[in-house]
């Protein structure tokens, strides 16, 4: 579980933006297997599990950004400027969710967890790493 001082800060790395999506907007706590070696997995309120702690990456992930833009009901949409694409992601009905960046999935997990009042943002060198070898 993620306390209060690591929820509070201004940077997160990708894996802290992944668990705060897993914990405060899927509802879902971290269980350990004995059965498959102690390895932590996702699990829900009725016991299901969502694949392991390890796997789930809505920051770069986009098939997983995507579970939780359905289950916020968001938008998403491209944005172009100057020859550059950015994607916006907002909540309908909180205005203040809106949230742009280079990547869709960043911009989903941003606006994640502005809906539940935790302002954070990735350094940019952060984000860069994703780009390479993706042009």
């Amino acid at each position: 579980m993620l306390n209060k001082a690591e929820i509070k800060k201004e940077y997160y790395t990708h894996k802290e933006i992944d668990d705060l999506i897993a914990i405060k907007i899927m509802g879902w706590h971290k269980y350990r297997d004995p059965i498959w070696d102690g390895a932590s997995v996702w699990e829900d309120e009725e016991g299901d599990w969502h694949g392991t702690v390890e796997d789930f990456k809505p920051s770069e992930n986009m098939n997983d950004a995507w579970e939780v833009a359905k289950k916020l009901k968001m938008s998403v949409a491209p944005q172009i400027s100057n020859n550059t694409v950015h994607w916006c992601a907002s909540i309908e009905g909180y205005s203040s969710s809106a949230v742009t960046n280079k990547l869709a999935e960043v911009s989903i997990c941003l606006s994640a967890l502005e809906y539940v009042d935790i302002s954070a943002k990735i350094e940019e060198s952060d984000i860069s790493k994703l780009f390479r070898g993706v042009w």
